[in-house]
């Protein structure tokens, strides 16, 4: 991987104005599932409509089903022509109809050395490609730390950070909040220069950015 050149920072989504998210920066995002993975999904979208390379690791939904709901959460727009990368850790995967997209198939969340030698490999790829700016999503840590040990996880995640930092990437990394405690939320978050929370509560959906200089820690009405 090398350093990129451009520094301008990231919409995170184009309903949400206020929050431009400067290039290098990793966010923890946590929330409930189902709505924590439908709401990252439209997020990695935004990056489609901005025509920026897009990385996703899957760890339980198949990369045909990840790069549909992209796809249909974008409204298919953008030139997404050649700029698509995706780590699928599915045993059984569902094959990618886009012939643009680029699958890697790793065979369990538990080989991180594998999914860490494909992130690696997106961005040498991207690197080469005329478009510098690239959107990385994690869907999500809670399968890896289904099958790894919480500490191994957030050197992982580390590693990961440093990466979108080099890149003067956006990176997403999703955590149901329901499925740890607080203290191992608050470990991981250690890794991160930025945590969303998300809250879905009464069918209304919030979200506030916590840790990014510059970004109030409000709550933020998210339309649909």
């Amino acid at each position: 991987m090398t350093d990129t050149t451009d520094e301008r920072p990231y919409r995170l989504l184009n309903t949400l104005d206020d929050l431009e998210i400067p290039a290098g920066t990793s966010i923890l995002v946590t929330a409930s599932e189902p709505a924590g993975t439908e709401f990252l999904l439209r997020l990695l979208a935004e990056g489609r409509r901005e025509d920026e390379n897009l990385l996703v690791l899957t760890t339980d939904t198949p990369a045909g089903d990840i790069t549909a709901d992209i796809a249909a959460a974008a409204g298919d727009g953008g030139d997404h022509d050649g700029n698509t990368r995706i780590i699928d850790c599915q045993t059984e995967s569902i094959a990618v109809e886009d012939d643009a997209v680029v699958t890697q198939d790793v065979n369990t969340p538990r080989n991180l050395t594998d999914i860490g030698i494909g992130f690696k490999d997106a961005f040498d790829d991207f690197d080469a490609a005329e478009i510098d700016r690239t959107r990385f999503g994690l869907v999500s840590l809670s399968v890896i730390l289904s099958y790894v040990d919480q500490e191994t996880v957030y050197r992982f995640c580390q590693t990961l950070t440093r990466g979108v930092d080099q890149e003067n990437a956006l990176g997403l990394f999703l955590l149901n909040i329901d499925a740890h405690d607080d203290g191992t939320i608050n470990t991981l978050r250690r890794a991160f220069d930025g945590v969303m929370t998300l809250d879905s509560t009464d069918g209304e959906l919030s979200v506030r950015l916590s840790g990014i200089d510059g970004i109030a820690e409000d709550w933020l009405t998210v339309d649909e």
